[in-house]
């Protein structure tokens, strides 16, 4: 049995360390000179989801993953 600490809320599609996988690939991204764009931050998301036959993102699922995490959202100009 899962705790609750370490499950996911409702409101998050990815577990805790896909997240963080997503936040290492966009912070390579920016190490190597790339600007992250939120569509391509999208683009992971669902392709981690569909690895596991769950439904894509919604539309501003993105929004609000760049804005929970402090060490991208300085990352991506709006």
């Amino acid at each position: 049995m899962t705790s609750r600490r370490d499950s996911t809320p409702n409101s998050r599609k990815l577990t805790p360390y896909e997240e963080s996988a997503l936040v290492q690939y966009i912070l390579d991204l920016d190490s190597r000179g790339f600007l992250p764009r939120p569509q391509a931050v999208q683009e992971m998301a669902d392709l981690l989801l569909s690895e596991q036959g769950k439904s894509p993102v919604g539309k501003n699922w993105t929004t609000n993953f760049i804005k929970r995490r402090t060490e991208i959202k300085a990352k991506f100009s709006w």
